[in-house]
Formats: structure tokens, sequence, C-alpha cells
């Protein structure tokens, strides 16, 4: 399994600039995914941020009470992802974690029922998976964008690898 060295433009923060094009995507976006993180992360609970790069969502976890566990297929600029590796191939038991965190990546990913097969694989019983991808928006960190998911393919993905929807 290869790791790829591609250093692509990434968030450390999910914040919204007004004068930007994508102010209230990125601004939708980071208030849903600190709403699921402030209902499912507990003091304790393991999570797993899979496509972490430059780990936009740590400290959140962290400040309230997670194990944060941050998985990609490069380094970030701070040197702080610890498990280096494929969505499709992470190197860890199964059942690793009580949440797992999948934002803006799936797009990037050229097998998806297999990313969905490691995640069912990576989380507990009972455990709970956030997933964001995009639909409408222009092709990025090229050539490592894949797919446009709808709800039907992500229902579909989510069925095959038997998890709960």
């Amino acid at each position: 399994m290869k790791t790829r060295t591609v250093k692509p433009l990434r968030r450390n923060e999910y914040r919204a600039i007004f004068h930007k094009a994508d102010y209230f995507v990125i601004q939708h976006l980071a208030n849903f995914i600190e709403s699921e993180l402030m209902n499912f992360v507990k003091p304790g609970k393991t999570v797993g941020d899979l496509g972490c790069g430059e780990q936009p969502m740590r400290k959140l976890i962290e400040e309230l009470g997670g194990i944060y566990t941050g998985v990609d297929f490069s380094q970030n600029s701070q040197n702080t992802v610890q498990v280096l590796a494929s969505i499709t191939e992470v190197p860890l038991p199964d059942n690793s974690f009580d949440v797992i965190l999948c934002t803006e990546v799936l797009d990037h990913v050229p097998d998806t029922y297999r990313a969905f097969q490691e995640m069912a694989r990576l989380i507990k019983t009972g455990g709970h998976i956030i997933i964001t991808s995009p639909f409408s928006y222009p092709l990025h960190e090229e050539p490592y964008d894949f797919v446009r998911l709808t709800p039907y393919q992500v229902q579909e993905a989510a069925k095959k690898a038997i998890l709960k929807f």
C-alpha cells in the first residue's frame, strides 16, 4: 500500500470568510460538523478522523474529552497525523472507534464502497459515523478528485457495508 506525497491545499479550520464564494457552504459545514461532534463525542470516546488533513476539528474533539486519532494518506504541515494510510486500508484493529469523522474526503477516494467497508470495520457497535462530501463543487486537489456522491450513493455504499443509515 503506497501513500501519496501530494501536498494539496487543506483547511486547518472550517472558518467562513464572508467575501469568499463558498462562505455559506463553509458556514453550514462547520455548524453541522460541530453540532454532530457535540452530540456524539463524550469523555473517553475514541474518535477517528479519516482524511484528517490539517485536523480542523481536533481541538473541539479533544475539548469534548474525545481521544483523537488522525488518519490521512500524507503527513500534514504540523506533523500531527498519527496514522499514514489510505481510508480504504487503515492499519488499525476492528472496532477501533466510537465515532468516525470523514469530512470532505470521499470525493478524493476512487473506491467509495471500499471506504465504507473500512469505516464499517473500524466503527464500534453502536458507534456513529459523521460524513460530509461535496456535491456541486468545482474540481480541486487534482488529479485526486474522483467523484461527487449523491445521497443515494451514500445510502447504497452504507447498505453494502452493512451500516445502519
